[in-house]
């Protein structure tokens, strides 16, 4: 059985609605999610920020979104320490999201 409560109204426990960010309590454990909102930039391939879709491009630095020229969304998702990503540990995103505000991803390192 699935249950969620919103981190707003944790206080208040609101069981039954899903919130975009909360804590999800799934069988007696509580894992901590988030509606994560994935942006890439048209001046550099493969770089790529991650953020809160709550709060959105409000914590980036306006020096680092003008090195990204136009953002478009790439794509969001829900994000908890136990989704799986393809190149990130899910940890170190949520950690960063909730330290600066934002993730950015970079490029994999090519050796010659």
């Amino acid at each position: 059985m699935r249950r969620w409560c919103s981190l707003v109204h944790f206080s208040g426990v609101q069981w039954g609605s899903e919130p975009s960010n909360g804590i999800e309590i799934v069988g007696g454990s509580a894992e901590v999610s988030l509606l994560c909102d994935v942006y890439k930039g048209s001046k550099k391939d493969n770089i790529y920020l991650y953020v809160d879709h709550d709060i959105g491009l409000s914590n980036v630095p306006e020096e680092l979104l003008e090195q990204f020229g136009e953002i478009e969304l790439a794509l969001s998702f829900k994000l908890s320490e136990m989704r799986s990503l393809a190149k990130e540990n899910p940890a170190q995103v949520l950690a960063s999201l909730t330290e600066r505000g934002y993730f950015m991803q970079l490029p994999p390192v090519e050796h010659p």
